[in-house]
């Protein structure tokens, strides 16, 4: 497989030196997407066995806010799905202990397996990158001594027709973005495979 397009940044000197647009379309049918200002993209390898230049055409893109623990379990399962910790996922992950948990008795009826929980997505990295959604984390810069925060989020393909366009259900300290209407600004799908992993994106501050 061809390698991936190469890795961008998106700071406000690097856009406007490339004089690229804040908005773009893709997808069939098009579904207009915010491109990740701010953020420094960079690109993932795709399976080999997808057809990816296919997908990446005919698949609409949206952000996943996530946090930097999770980065490495979403990329070692190579999808974005339960147990990887993002936005908005509450439940414990396979293996943690559950508070309140007990072995079930003779009488009890089997438990049923649980259903992961829906992948929240957002055409807006402005929202999928608000605090709340995409944690910070401090780190010091050891030539330096600064101390700067940084984020992570996911950029990703996402199949037509396996989201549900909605309002934001997240609380933000902030406007949501203007550009999009609060109807659609939150998609959520709870389907297998509905994801293809694009791009990790990075912001410090």
């Amino acid at each position: 497989m061809p390698p991936p397009k190469r890795s961008l940044c998106y700071c406000e000197s690097c856009r406007k030196l490339r004089g690229d647009e804040a908005h773009r379309r893709r997808g069939e049918p098009p579904r207009e997407y915010a491109l990740p200002f701010g953020w420094c993209r960079f690109n993932l390898r795709v399976n080999p066995c997808l057809e990816a230049g296919t997908l990446t055409k005919k698949w609409h893109m949206a952000y996943h806010g996530s946090n930097v623990a999770a980065v490495r379990r979403v990329l070692d399962r190579g999808e974005l799905g339960a147990g990887t910790a993002s936005i908005l996922s509450c439940r414990p992950l396979k293996g943690e202990p559950r508070v309140g948990f007990e072995e079930p008795g003779e009488n009890c009826a089997p438990l049923r397996e649980e259903q992961p929980p829906p992948v929240l997505l957002s055409p807006s990295l402005q929202y999928a990158g608000a605090e709340s959604l995409a944690s910070k984390v401090q780190f010091r810069d050891p030539k330096s001594q600064r101390t700067h925060q940084a984020q992570v989020a996911f950029q990703v393909c996402v199949r037509p027709g396996s989201y549900t366009p909605g309002p934001p259900s997240a609380a933000l300290g902030e406007p949501s973005d203007p550009h999009f209407s609060p109807a659609e600004l939150e998609w959520v799908t709870k389907e297998k495979g509905a994801t293809l992993l694009y791009a990790l994106l990075v912001r410090v501050e």
